[in-house]
């Protein structure tokens, strides 16, 4: 062994489409052996990058986005136009969302979400008790929470994790609706 590892043709397509970036970038030498319609297939912004793209990604939503959003079932977008890479399974119907504050850093462990986390909300998924859900708060409300679910003898109430946090437990408020289960998360370190 030498060390080095010897880039394949196959594997350096894979990772262009992946990334998002020409052969070229990865391996000039590589590009130079490739036929021409290949390397054209491949490039960033082409049709086929179009359609991969628009498959694996979801919009980001502001909290004041979500707490309009009007139809539970219906596809969304954001008017950011920013989309993300969502490696979990949907049809279409998941949005992203970053957290604001701190109502949910779980003192006691996992899980626990800081500000700038990333949430996979999906918006057919039917929330029970236990899920962590994103609320709106009701008609003309501008605002949208994020909570745990929590069912009692058919009450339904909102839990921030932090249990430090002012009415860590409320009742989810007449006109309020769950707009959408949280699936996942990414997190930003920087």
């Amino acid at each position: 062994m030498n060390g080095h590892m010897t880039l394949q043709m196959e594997v350096v397509t894979r990772f262009a489409r992946y990334f998002g970036v020409t052969v070229r970038d990865i391996s000039p030498r590589i590009a130079d052996m490739l036929p021409q319609s290949i390397i054209d297939t491949d490039t960033p912004g082409s049709p086929r990058d179009a359609v991969r793209d628009n498959a694996n990604t979801v919009p980001v939503l502001s909290l004041g986005e979500v707490a309009r959003l009007a139809e539970r079932s219906a596809p969304v977008n954001g008017a950011s136009g920013e989309r993300v890479l969502c490696s979990i399974a949907h049809r279409g119907h998941m949005f992203g969302v970053r957290v604001v504050g701190e109502s949910m850093r779980n003192l006691a462990g996992s899980p626990s979400f800081v500000e700038g986390d990333l949430l996979f909300v999906d918006t057919v998924r039917q929330s029970k008790s236990g899920s962590l859900v994103l609320v709106s708060m009701g008609a003309g409300s501008s605002d949208a929470v994020f909570r745990q679910l929590v069912e009692d003898s058919g009450q339904r109430y909102l839990k921030a994790l932090n249990s430090a946090w002012p009415r860590s437990i409320i009742e989810l408020p007449d006109g309020a609706w769950v707009v959408g289960v949280v699936r996942g998360k990414l997190e930003v370190f920087e």
